[in-house]
């Protein structure tokens, strides 16, 4: 087991790593933070972390950027639930038996 969890982490540390050298990195960090403020929790530690210290000079532009596609996300994500709570929001509360506690909230 801890043989694959080295090897997992190996592949995620050699793609970070990959990506901050390349040409799209901030572009991939963009997206991963708008995807995670959004639907997908997928940290964008895994990348910002690395690139800030690659690029030094650009940490607060980096983190700017990060900070506002984490927002866009956000509004994106409320967006999701405000518009789609009929049609999807409902048959995912009732698929984890958690409707009756959400509209408690609500009240």
């Amino acid at each position: 087991m801890k043989k694959l969890w080295n090897k997992m982490m190996k592949s995620i540390y050699d793609w970070c790593m990959g990506l901050v050298s390349g040409p799209y990195a901030l572009t991939a960090l963009i997206v991963i933070s708008f995807v995670e403020s959004s639907f997908f929790p997928i940290p964008p530690d895994l990348l910002l972390i690395p690139l800030i210290l690659a690029r030094r000079t650009e940490a607060f532009k980096i983190a700017l950027y990060t900070t506002l596609a984490s927002v866009v996300g956000g509004w994106f994500g409320y967006g999701i639930g405000w518009f789609l709570y009929d049609s999807v929001g409902v048959k995912v509360l009732d698929f984890y038996h958690y409707r009756t506690q959400f509209e408690q909230f609500c009240d």
